[in-house]
């Protein structure tokens, strides 16, 4: 778990749906649309997901992070490394 999301004190409902707002802010997104995806995605109202639903969300929204992160990564590495220049459909 990441430290500057770990839950404190409080109640773990209310301190988990934080985390998943804080992870939706982290892809750009207000607060109002990770709700809309979290509704979205378990086919319930933010306000009557159930912990099992906000760890699926938590969980879907750490892989869009990895899946950004990733391709972030294969950018960085066409334009410094051995692909520099290289465009598809460029003759090889």
């Amino acid at each position: 778990m990441r430290p500057d999301l770990a839950v404190h004190e409080g109640d773990p409902l209310d301190q988990l749906r934080e985390r998943v707002l804080a992870l939706g802010e982290e892809l750009g997104w207000t607060r109002p649309e990770a709700k809309v995806f979290a509704e979205g995605l378990t086919g319930r109202r933010w306000e009557d997901c159930a912990v099992a639903d906000l760890v699926t969300v938590e969980g879907e929204y750490l892989a869009i992070q990895q899946t950004i992160e990733a391709k972030r990564r294969g950018r960085c590495a066409r334009t410094t490394g051995f692909l520099a220049g290289y465009r598809p459909g460029d003759p090889t």
